[in-house]
Formats: C-alpha cells, sequence, structure tokens
C-alpha cells in the first residue's frame, strides 16, 4: 500500500506523494469540495492517508477518509517534527512537512498508529446523541401543548408560559449537547448542515448532531 501525506492547518493541507522516487506536493483547501476531489483521485484500495494531528483541524478530513474506507493513520507533531531534525532539515513549511511525514511514513510503516475513536468517545457520542433525541421530542410534545392551548381561551395562560420557559431550557440543553459533540469530532461538520436540512422534518439542530455521528462512524 503507497502512502499520501497531508500536512493540515485550518483552511488548507498540503499532500506529498511520490511520483516516481521523488515527492512532489501540491495543496489543497481544507473543506468539502476539496475532501471529494481527494477522493475522486486517490483509490482507497491503493493508499494510505497519514496526516499530523493538528487540534480539530485534522479531524473532519480524517473521519471523511474513514467513512470512504481509507486506512489512516495520525501521528504526533513532534514525531516529524523530530524526524525532520534527524534528517537535518532545517526549512520549516507546510511542503516540506508534508514531505517528512511521507518519507517517515514510507520507512516507519510497522510504527503507524491506526486512527480511530476511542471506545469512550463512540460512547460517549452515543449518549449525547440520545439525550438530544429525547429533549427534541419532549420539545416537540411541548410545543404542541402550546399550539394547542392558544385555541383555549380558558386555558391558564401561567401554564402556557410555563411550557413556553420549558422549551427555552431544553433548546439551552440542546445547544450544550452540539458544542460537545463538535469538541469531539471537530466543528467543520457543520460545512453540510445545509444540504442534511433538504431532508424533510431535519431542522438546523438535528443537522448539526446528525452530521458528526454519520462522519465519525466508517461504514
Amino acid at each position: 500500500m503507497k502512502n499520501i501525506a497531508l500536512d493540515i492547518s485550518k483552511d488548507d493541507f498540503y499532500l506529498a506523494i511520490l511520483d516516481g522516487e521523488k515527492p512532489r506536493t501540491e495543496r489543497m483547501l481544507n473543506n468539502q469540495e476539496s475532501f471529494n476531489e481527494f477522493n475522486k483521485r486517490f483509490d482507497p484500495k491503493e493508499y494510505r492517508v497519514v496526516m499530523e494531528a493538528t487540534g480539530n483541524y485534522h479531524k473532519p478530513l480524517a473521519y471523511y477518509l474513514l467513512e470512504n474506507n481509507y486506512a489512516v493513520s495520525v501521528v504526533s507533531g513532534s514525531v516529524n517534527y523530530y524526524y525532520g531534525k534527524s534528517k537535518n532539515s532545517t526549512i520549516k513549511n507546510d511542503p516540506r512537512d508534508a514531505i517528512n511525514l511521507l518519507d517517515y511514513a514510507n520507512r516507519h510503516e510497522d510504527k503507524l498508529p491506526e486512527f480511530k475513536l476511542k471506545e469512550e468517545q463512540i460512547m460517549k457520542l452515543n449518549s449525547l446523541r440520545k439525550t438530544f433525541e429525547t429533549y427534541s421530542i419532549e420539545k416537540q410534545r411541548i410545543a404542541n401543548k402550546i399550539h394547542s392551548a392558544l385555541y383555549d381561551k380558558y386555558f391558564d395562560k401561567e401554564m402556557i408560559r410555563f411550557f413556553e420557559d420549558t422549551i427555552l431550557h431544553f433548546e439551552s440543553h440542546m445547544l450544550k449537547i452540539q458544542q460537545e459533540i463538535e469538541a469531539i469530532v471537530g466543528d467543520k461538520f457543520r460545512i453540510n448542515d445545509e444540504l442534511v436540512q433538504t431532508i424533510h422534518g431535519v431542522g438546523p439542530g438535528v443537522a448539526n448532531l446528525v452530521i458528526p455521528i454519520l462522519y465519525a462512524f466508517p461504514v
């Protein structure tokens, strides 16, 4: 299996790949369109993707690649740094870092860790998803009660205000759940929420929940 090395930043990434015996680099944007282009160009049966851990910036692409059946390895930034120093590579830029990482991957394939969600992260995501769904169902149930009460002139107005406060309380907790999910899998999963919301009955809250869940679990 051949290796492709990626050096990823907030807005873009550099890939390094062997062209014959020499490495070549290429810049791509760190967005969904580039992810799709990458997937069209490279066969997951032929290539392993190796990337450097960069906070949350590498996670959207890493999960996308997992979903599309690539072997993915994520190495510590310190590994690439010290490997570059061992080669007397004093030039520090993204293309050079990608080349160093590619050389490391080709020379130390036995040391490349398999990237996947930790079991506790999967359990956490499942728990958050179920909690969000419970809040969503109860929020809709109370909203239906409010709607019905508006047509009953004898319905207790204080009860309506109580229902409205309850919905606000639910929405506050649902927002916190979305933020927890994004902290685990990376906030760039919001890029597809407009597409997901084209599904009947799916609003912004559900879209922001569903997107990271879909990307987090490879098929």
